[in-house]
Parts: C-alpha cells; structure tokens; sequence
C-alpha cells in the first residue's frame, strides 16, 4: 500500500477495519497512514481521537495488530508487533454509531492493497497475556521452552 496518504486521522488512511460514520458520531477503525498503523475512535469532539504506531507497517511483512479501547476510562492502545505503540485517552460513549464494518477499505474508498489474516473484534482482549503468549514465548530448544503453558 501506497504511504504517501496525507491527512493525519485514522478515517482518512488505507482502510484495514472501518466503522466509521460521517460526522461527529461514535464510531472506530484502524488504518495505514504514512505507512503507520493508525487507529481512533468516536466522537471526539474538541480533540483528535487518532494514535499512530512508531513502527513502519508498510513493508510486505506481516505484523500482527491490536487495537483496544477501554470504555470506561476511554484508554485508547496501539499494539504492533508485541509491543506497545502509542495510546491516548479518547471518548468513553458507546461506539454504537455504525450499521456495518468495512474490512480492508475505507468506505468509499481508500482501499488496503494487502492480505489481512485472522482478524477478531472483542468485547474484552487481555492484550497482556497475548502478548506474552506470542511475543515473548521462548524459542524452541532453548532450556526454559518445557515452561510454557
């Protein structure tokens, strides 16, 4: 996918998931801006809701993404790659906004040019303890791989 997109909120980027509305509604998604991963969610406001990652996602590898908002607290984070990106405090409303979700675009447009592979949206993700499992797991072979569970 192209990197040269140049507006700076997550509804403007190459769409991965898009549950975005028009206007100041309560809505989500995640896309590549800049050749970053970027993710925001719902009405803002008076202030931007977008995080990007620091790392640059658009080099035909995969990279394994994770978005997560707390509604309570309106903790919004970016995970890449095992490791923390970037968050921010945004909306705590309920991001009930959209009819549909459009995986891979933008609606109307904007399209990811991209495989996406395994993709889930939760209503809770212990994103800690899948970090762990994935991430930092030992290596086959090494002394402390029987410890896994």
């Amino acid at each position: 996918t192209s990197c040269s997109y140049w507006e700076q909120e997550w509804y403007h980027g190459y769409g991965l998931v898009h549950a975005e509305v028009n206007g100041v509604l309560h809505d989500f998604g995640i896309s590549l801006i800049d050749c970053r991963v970027a993710s925001g969610s719902g009405n803002p406001a008076s202030y931007t809701s977008t995080i990007t990652s620091n790392k640059f996602c658009s080099d035909n590898q995969w990279h394994d993404v994770i978005a997560r908002r707390t509604k309570e607290t309106g903790l919004l984070e970016l995970w890449v790659d095992g490791h923390l990106q970037s968050r921010r405090f945004c909306s705590v409303a309920s991001l009930d906004a959209p009819g549909q979700i459009a995986i891979g675009q933008i609606k109307g447009g904007q399209f990811f040019r991209g495989s996406i592979r395994d993709l889930a949206i939760r209503n809770f993700v212990d994103i800690e303890k899948k970090v762990r499992r994935q991430w930092h797991r030992p290596r086959q072979g090494s002394a402390d791989a029987s410890a896994e569970s």
